[in-house]
């Protein structure tokens, strides 16, 4: 349930990420009537780090190929590779890095499914804290946190990132 209070005139980004969720055309259309209907205007945005080869083109072709286009979920799909450094985690100093879209929002939805890494076993694994440092992080971000995991461990460096994201 979205709060009436914190969404009322505002404009809400919608992160859509490619991680197989179920019936992803009915939960995203859902979930932009709930903002609509809590005052709020919806904006879909692709949340895929290096997806759809890291361009702004793949990702529209991705969330088209799952049914997520503007005609099917009521509200204009945003997508774009290009990132801004949004940071320094004070714990690692890790580089942290965002979807240039977010600054056009004033909330955030995200919309994920938590499964099984292929590649690594956490807590966080493929969750939502994922979506946030590595989908919404962009191409810069996900490069980024691939490379500071052969170091650190993806959990470390997922949930610090994501922690910073907040």
């Amino acid at each position: 349930q979205l709060s009436t209070e914190e969404i009322r005139g505002k404009r809400v980004g919608i992160a859509v990420g490619s991680r197989g969720i179920d019936k992803i055309q009915q939960v995203v259309r859902m979930t932009v009537e709930a903002v609509r209907k809590s005052g709020g205007e919806p904006y879909i945005f692709g949340a895929m780090g290096s997806h759809g080869n890291g361009t702004a083109r793949g990702q529209r072709e991705i969330l088209a190929s799952l049914g997520v286009t503007e005609e099917e979920t009521g509200a204009p799909v945003l997508c774009s590779a290009d990132t801004a450094l949004w940071g320094v985690t004070p714990e690692h100093g890790y580089r942290v890095y965002g979807n240039v879209l977010c600054d056009q929002f004033d909330a955030i939805v995200l919309i994920n499914r938590v499964k099984m890494h292929t590649d690594f076993e956490d807590v966080t694994e493929s969750g939502v804290l994922k979506l946030m440092a590595i989908g919404i992080g962009g191409p810069a971000g996900c490069q980024n946190v691939h490379a500071l995991a052969l170091r650190d461990g993806y959990g470390t460096v997922i949930r610090e990132t994501a922690a910073f994201m907040t």
